[in-house]
């Protein structure tokens, strides 16, 4: 049964995703079975393997996390975490100076207090998302701080909003000039209206997902509690 539904869980997550469309032929035909639970027992009997093999993957430990990390719109120490560890150095290739943004929906589960296995990872980040760089001009730091602002919250690393001022990593102006910002393929190309990456300058695709970033960035660590307040309304 858990191998079934996670067969429906996988295909819902692609299908939510909108990484991209995959347009098939299939011809169908008829099967006539005798009982329903012949059938049932048939499936079953070439599932059980592989959903064996599943389960001791995906109950791997890979961290152990300090706290539970719950992903709350507004400085949630889950979204804190997640782009944290994304941005915490440089993918080869990328430069050093990015800040990090990720849409808050991305985000699907909770890391529990205690130890986070492989399967507890790819219920955070069920989608094949990739990670980018992508550049953008000076004037458009406003409008994806106006973005964050109307959307009341996404997961953010870098730098910090006060009371509708942008504000860089060590809370000061931010600076003048075009900025590097890490994030996904789904944001880069307009999913949850974010328009302003349409005037971009420059993207380097890493090739990486993020769910596989973020494994090897946590892989054998206590995950610490942050719930850094980067985002302050009033």
């Amino acid at each position: 049964m858990f191998f079934r539904n996670s067969i429906f869980l996988f295909i819902g997550a692609g299908l939510t995703a909108c990484s991209f469309v995959l347009n098939r032929s299939v011809t169908a035909k008829s099967i006539p079975v005798k009982t329903e639970q012949r059938s049932a027992n048939a499936v079953d009997s070439v599932v059980s393997p592989y959903k064996l093999q599943l389960d001791v993957e995906m109950s791997q430990k890979v961290a152990v996390a300090e706290v539970n990390f719950i992903n709350d719109r507004v400085n949630g120490n889950l979204g804190n975490l997640v782009t944290d560890y994304l941005v915490s150095q440089p993918i080869a290739g990328g430069p050093s100076n990015a800040v990090c943004l990720l849409n808050w929906g991305g985000l699907r589960s909770t890391l529990n207090k205690g130890d986070i296995s492989l399967g507890d990872v790819y219920k955070l980040l069920p989608f094949d998302n990739y990670l980018v760089y992508v550049k953008l001009k000076a004037e458009t730091a406003e409008e994806m701080k106006n973005w964050i602002l109307k959307a009341g919250g996404h997961p953010f690393s870098g730098f910090y909003i006060e009371k509708g001022k942008l504000l860089d990593r060590d809370k000061k102006a931010w600076p003048e000039g075009d900025f590097w910002l890490l994030t996904n393929d789904y944001l880069l190309n307009g999913g949850d209206n974010a328009n302003f990456f349409r005037d971009k300058l420059e993207v380097i695709q890493t090739n990486l997902l993020i769910r596989d970033v973020f494994l090897e960035r946590i892989q054998g660590k206590t995950l610490l509690d942050n719930r850094e307040q980067r985002l302050i309304l009033e």
